[in-house]
């Protein structure tokens, strides 16, 4: 019997401080099939940078980038990866 797919949609914006030691524990975990969305917020820091280096080294994530709308906070990127995600079960962090 196949195992539950899913999917962690992790919203970004201007995460650079800590985005890398978020996205270690992210990958570090065992559990099988996963998929990895970022959703990264506009960030005008090195957040994109980093999302799209793990994105290519890890098959697992993908990265989506979408224009930030001030006032929306994190609802709109999650919904965003909500729409994409192909999981049965969805986790947001």
């Amino acid at each position: 019997m196949p195992k539950t797919k899913v999917s962690i949609i992790c919203a970004v914006h201007n995460e650079e401080a800590t985005f890398e030691r978020h996205l270690q524990s992210l990958i570090s975990q065992t559990y099988t099939p996963t998929e990895i969305l970022i959703i990264d917020d506009g960030s005008t820091d090195n957040t994109t940078t980093i999302a799209k280096s793990y994105a290519k080294q890890h098959p697992h994530i993908t990265y989506y980038r979408i224009e930030h709308k001030p006032g929306y906070g994190c609802v709109r990127p999650r919904h965003y990866g909500c729409q994409r995600a192909t999981g049965d079960i969805l986790f947001i962090v």
